[in-house]
């Protein structure tokens, strides 16, 4: 019995070094597809860079754009990292916007119906996290504001993101929001130039 006791434990020693030998091949796997994506990431800040020196490259792109796509990236956390503190941000997850209370019209991208309702203001529909190197100490705080709009004909709120959506400022702008308003608006329009793609 002893023998085959200490056949198994010898078993489970070939396994945990299998085990360790697989997870080191991953851990290399992964350090190589990192250092791929670093360096596409590095080839494509570049275009950008020679597109903003007026190089064309065959994709229109406003120059603003470039100045943020040629930009270096910026420093990456190296974990493991030791926290010592937490802290949170004096922004509160909904704030009020310039229209905060003003009357909108909200066509929800899952219909075709538009609706009145009433900016609340902006909510942040994420978090972000900010590390101290010195000091040790993580900074939360909400991030990622989009508007919020009460709807009442709906009874629910209907974010920005999930809906094509105006102020209402005269009776002028109490039309609906047809598909040819959503085809002509200055933010589809920039997308299109953005992915190079001309279809309507």
């Amino acid at each position: 019995m002893r023998l085959k006791v200490l056949a198994t434990n010898n078993n489970r020693g070939t396994m945990s070094e299998d085990m360790s030998e697989g997870k080191n091949v991953l851990a290399a796997r992964l350090d190589e597809i990192h250092a791929i994506i670093k360096a596409l990431e590095e080839e494509k800040r570049s275009i950008y860079a020679k597109a903003l020196e007026g190089e064309d490259i065959g994709r229109e792109v406003p120059e603003f754009m470039l100045e943020v796509l040629a930009r270096p990236a910026p420093p990456q956390i190296e974990f493991p990292i030791t926290i010592r503190g937490v802290a949170f941000g004096d922004r509160t997850a909904l704030v009020k916007n310039a229209d905060t209370g003003r009357l909108v019209k909200v066509r929800p991208c899952s219909g075709e119906q538009t609706y009145i309702g009433v900016m609340i203001g902006d909510v942040s529909l994420g978090s972000s996290f900010g590390f101290n190197r010195q000091t040790q100490v993580a900074t939360i705080r909400p991030s990622y504001g989009n508007p919020v709009m009460w709807v009442p004909a709906l009874g629910r709120f209907v974010l920005g993101v999930e809906s094509w959506w105006g102020t209402v400022e005269a009776e002028d702008d109490m039309h609906d929001i047809t598909d040819e308003d959503i085809a002509n608006s200055p933010g589809l329009a920039l997308l299109r130039r953005l992915t190079g793609d001309g279809a309507s």
